[in-house]
């Protein structure tokens, strides 16, 4: 029985380090991807934190190095708007800074990575919001280096959509327009709609979130069905999509906008 015991126990072990030697920097990637894709269904920080400690774990590996960086900084970049929304500021600054020492670190291991340069281009609008005496030397940096991203990749949703959430937000001195930015969101819906990702370690989010700002874009004209339509759209393709669900769609109920 004691033999029997045993041999179960070393099979059992085998199979767990088999396990864990199956878990390549490729998977472990996807399987970090899929932690994000689930805080941010329910936008939930803590979930949030748990994705970008596994990502951090991935730098110590130095394989896709610039996609790892991208990762942490987007998770960063996702707990800024999570603690901005909970009104903590010393949380939001904290991590508005990683995501940018993160980003930068992302394109300078490859200069030619436009979602992470529209990212970092973010960010720098981010800090601006905080601190607006930022202004003089962040505004023209966030500036060139969304230009950048577009240069390099003129039809890529997330980049559109990055862009477009910076001018609903700019003022219209600084070339604030949101008109122009519903444009935009809507083209980012539009490139989403038809986009297929060959690879599954580089970026796919933003498509539901398009359709969410959409919708935010059009609540912001007062004008609820249009907003509803948007955000039943955003739902329809990510049903637990929590930001939508639980707190932009009820907006739109019995709304007499």
């Amino acid at each position: 029985m004691t033999h029997v015991l045993r041999n179960s126990f070393l099979a059992c072990l085998l199979i767990a380090v088999a396990g864990a030697h199956a878990q390549t920097p490729d998977s472990l990637i996807v399987q970090g991807k899929n932690q994000i894709a689930e805080a941010l269904n329910k936008w939930d920080a803590t979930e949030m934190q748990k994705a970008r400690a596994h990502f951090e774990r991935l730098l110590a590996g130095k394989k896709h190095e610039a996609l790892v960086h991208y990762y942490v900084g987007y998770c960063d970049y996702r707990l800024t708007i999570f603690y901005q929304q909970a009104k903590n500021q010393e949380m939001m600054k904290q991590h508005l800074e990683a995501a940018s020492t993160h980003l930068e670190a992302a394109v300078k291991s490859n200069n030619k990575f436009a979602e992470a340069y529209a990212l970092l281009s973010s960010c720098y609008g981010q800090k601006i919001s905080m601190a607006p005496m930022l202004g003089m030397t962040l505004g023209p940096k966030s500036g060139m280096t969304m230009q950048l991203a577009l240069q390099l990749a003129p039809n890529n949703p997330r980049v559109i959509l990055l862009d477009a959430i910076g001018t609903y937000y700019k003022p219209a001195m600084f070339g604030g327009d949101k008109d122009k930015a519903l444009a935009g969101f809507k083209r980012a819906a539009e490139l989403f709609d038809k986009e297929k990702s060959a690879d599954p370690l580089q970026p796919d989010w933003g498509h539901a979130e398009a359709y969410a700002w959409i919708g935010v874009a059009y609540l912001d004209k007062k004008d609820a069905a249009a907003a509803r339509t948007a955000f039943e759209r955003a739902l329809a393709i990510a049903p637990e999509y929590g930001w939508v669900k639980y707190q932009l769609y009820p907006r739109t109920a019995d709304s007499k906008m």
